[in-house]
């Protein structure tokens, strides 16, 4: 699974599982590494959730690293 580049290094994954579906994100920013597990059991995991988790947590690291109260929130 891709993601489009994130923070300073990004990987993520995808596997099903019995019943379901999981996909995990991890992105590298400045000295915090932020990590999201997204699962789900209805079979339909959909890449852009978890983008936006992995995308949420890496703007929320960089703000906090930059001292400026975080703002960054996900949208489904």
């Amino acid at each position: 699974m891709s993601l489009p580049s994130m923070g300073d290094e990004s990987a993520a994954y995808r596997k099903g599982i019995v019943n379901g579906e999981h996909a995990e994100a991890g992105v590298l920013v400045g000295t915090v590494v932020t990590w999201v597990t997204y699962r789900t059991d209805s079979g339909e995991l959909g890449p852009s959730a978890l983008e936006s988790l992995a995308r949420m947590l890496s703007d929320r690291a960089q703000q906090a690293q930059n001292g400026t109260a975080p703002s960054a929130g996900a949208e489904f």
